[in-house]
């Protein structure tokens, strides 16, 4: 990976987390909500190793709160 695309997949990170606070402080539950039923429609409708790593991902963001 060069040095632009580390700061560029580092920058989205950010932004992607920074996105989701917002969406939390505004939305609270629903925000979670939300997350846990595209994880619902994404297992039933999609079969992809990324799923596995989107749903630890929705797994953890209900944790923490």
């Amino acid at each position: 990976m060069t040095r632009t695309r580390g700061q560029i997949r580092k920058a989205d990170k950010i932004h992607n987390l920074e996105s989701f606070l917002i969406s939390y402080k505004k939305q609270g539950d629903d925000k979670l909500w939300f997350e846990r039923e595209m994880l619902k429609m994404f297992t039933q409708t999609w079969d992809h190793p990324i799923i596995a790593e989107y749903q630890a991902l929705v797994w953890r963001m209900n944790s923490l709160v």
